[in-house]
C-alpha cells in the first residue's frame, strides 16, 4: 500500500494499527516516495482509531461496558479494554492524550476518530474540552 499511495494518491490511511507499528509504516512510505522520486510531505499520513474516553477509570469501564455490550462481545471488561487500547485510543484525558502525542511522534499527520456511541453526546464534550495534543 505505501508504495501505491507514493505513486498515486494524496494520503495514506492506516486504520488501527498499533501505535508502535506507526513508524514503520511512516517509513515504509517515505521509503516508497523517495524510489518514485516523490516528496514524503505531499503525501499525508493518517490514521484511523475508535475512541472511548472517560474522565475518570470508572466513568471509562462503564462507557467500555455499553460498548461491549453494542459488540455482544464475551470477554471481561478488562480484557475488552486491553483488546480495544491495542488500536484505538481508550483511557482517561491525560493518558489518551499520551496516545495522541506518541502517533504524532510516530509520523501520523491527522487522526479519523470513529466514536460507535453516537447517542453518547457527553464523551464528544470529554474528547473536545479534555484531550489535548501539544501545538
Amino acid at each position: 500500500m505505501p508504495r501505491l499511495a507514493a505513486r498515486y494518491a494524496d494520503e495514506l490511511n492506516v486504520p488501527f494499527l498499533p501505535i508502535d507499528e506507526m513508524a514503520a509504516h511512516r517509513e515504509l512510505l517515505v521509503r516508497a516516495c523517495h524510489d518514485v522520486g516523490r516528496d514524503p510531505a505531499d503525501v499525508q499520513f493518517s490514521a484511523k482509531r475508535g475512541v472511548l474516553v472517560g474522565r475518570t477509570t470508572a466513568e471509562l469501564r462503564d462507557r467500555a461496558s455499553r460498548l461491549r455490550s453494542l459488540a455482544s462481545d464475551p470477554r471481561s471488561i478488562d480484557e475488552y479494554l486491553d483488546w480495544l487500547a491495542s488500536r484505538w485510543i481508550v483511557g482517561t484525558p491525560d493518558r489518551c492524550t499520551e496516545q495522541l502525542v506518541a502517533l504524532e511522534r510516530a509520523g501520523v499527520d491527522h487522526l479519523v476518530l470513529q466514536h460507535l456511541m453516537p447517542e453518547d453526546l457527553d464523551m464528544l464534550d470529554v474528547v473536545a474540552n479534555r484531550v489535548v495534543t501539544p501545538v
